[in-house]
């Protein structure tokens, strides 16, 4: 069975023992531009585990263009992303402090002192501001020596593999891959949306290379390697390419990746006689080197790496993301705002809770009707229904019993929120979705 449907089967234990001691190291482009996003201790780290193999290691001449293409890029993004968190704080602070103005709350409220807040506010803010303005004056810019692709040089010295030798060799490439394609044959398929984008073809060295096919072109020079090479029947492949069309993904309580596509083992297998092949993203790769290559690796770095791995390329510095931190904000000025609300109103508990989620804060956070639940003013005047408004709401309450609608407070700047909330009688405010 193992022989003949060799893809669905992990490596035992001694074959891994071996694929690491005597395999090539492929590498993906994105394993190095992700170099360039991680702190320097991990970047070390993981530069030490590629010189410990640097006899071992390889790189397709597809994977290499498109570290070079998207080098420049990688380096600016990753300046720009100290004024993305600059802009996140001045846009966190200027709604904080507008949306305490808005409530009033020195007026309202006998204990709550929103100055004294917004001073503390105001102090965590600009020692952030300061402390991200020392490290942004550290981070090399696109015009500056970039000193890691020194060391990436020197690791890929005579390592690099041959370029397409024709463009007959890539249009022959390109109308394969529309087969495959069509029929969800690895790798590539999930890039196919890039035909669309205008800069999907592109020239290098007088060819005309197209986006929507890297991944097949590099594996295809991956396949020719091996083929006239005896040293490449055991491959490792480095990628931090997560989709579906490189791993075999099961949905099993959530997603479970079990190794490289069943197809892909199978083809390399019998078109080139790899005999191992198998396949890690830079997380799982740095565990392993600890285990089979005998490399200290700082606990820090795989924990790093791994919730790089998670986060989305935008992720924003520090491990945090602007739709967290804006999702965060508008949960506790929801709950802030029901609690003016409630201390206005005279309110121990929420006659009608809404248990359903809403980002509706004219109906939220409960819908009491007038004279049956909503029954009297903070100045014991009886609401009445049909005339006042229903409601113990944060945009446009009628907190006045006077027969008419007039006088509406609105304790949210906005009506819809950008995520969605529950919210129990004690007032206790729970934000089911984020909206992100």
């Amino acid at each position: 069975m193992k022989k003949t449907f060799l893809g669905f089967y992990r490596p035992t234990d001694d074959e891994f023992s071996e694929l690491w001691k005597s395999c090539v190291f492929v590498l993906d482009a994105n394993a190095l531009l992700n170099l360039y996003r991680y702190s320097k201790e991990t970047r070390d780290d993981l530069l030490t585990i590629l010189r410990k193999i640097s006899d071992r290691l390889w790189i397709p001449h597809q994977a290499a263009l498109e570290y070079q293409e998207n080098r420049l890029d990688i380096i600016a993004e990753q300046l720009k992303k100290y004024e993305d968190v600059k802009q996140v704080l001045r846009e966190v602070k200027n709604k904080l402090t507008g949306d305490l103005g808005h409530l009033q709350l020195s007026k309202r409220h006998p204990l709550i002192d929103p100055d004294s807040l917004l001073e503390k506010v105001n102090t965590i803010f600009t020692e952030f501001t300061q402390e991200l303005e020392k490290l942004e004056q550290k981070q090399p810019d696109v015009t500056d020596d970039d000193k890691l692709r020194n060391e990436i040089d020197a690791l890929l010295r005579g390592k690099v593999g041959s370029p397409p030798e024709s463009q007959e060799e890539l249009d022959k490439i390109y109308e394969e891959g529309e087969k495959r394609y069509r029929d969800k044959r690895p790798p590539g398929y999930m890039d196919v949306d890039k035909a669309k984008d205008d800069k999907d073809a592109y020239l290098y060295g007088g060819l005309s290379l197209k986006r929507t096919y890297g991944d097949l072109i590099l594996w295809y020079q991956i396949i020719k390697e091996a083929q006239i090479r005896a040293e490449f029947k055991k491959i490792i492949f480095i990628t931090d390419d997560d989709k579906e069309d490189w791993w075999w993904i099961v949905d099993s309580k959530g997603e479970k990746t079990i190794g490289p596509r069943p197809e892909l083992v199978e083809e390399i297998s019998s078109k080139a006689g790899v005999s191992l092949f198998y396949m890690y993203n830079s997380e799982r790769f740095m565990e392993y080197a600890k285990k089979y290559l005998g490399v200290e690796i700082r606990k820090e770095s795989i924990e790093q790496v791994r919730d790089w791995t998670k986060l989305t390329k935008q992720a924003a510095l520090w491990r945090f993301t602007r739709e967290k931190i804006a999702a965060k904000f508008e949960l506790t000025n929801i709950q802030t705002a029901v609690v003016a609300m409630m201390v206005d109103n005279r309110l121990s508990t929420l006659p009608n809770p809404v248990t359903a989620a809403t980002n509706d804060k004219s109906a939220f956070p409960d819908t009491s009707a007038c004279g049956t639940d909503k029954l009297t003013d903070p100045n014991g005047n009886s609401y009445v229904a049909g005339l006042d408004k229903d409601g113990y709401i944060l945009y446009q309450h009628d907190i006045i019993a006077d027969g008419a609608q007039t006088e509406l407070v609105n304790y949210v700047s906005t009506r819809y929120t950008k995520g969605t909330y529950a919210v129990d009688a004690s007032g206790i405010v729970s934000q089911v979705t984020t909206g992100y």
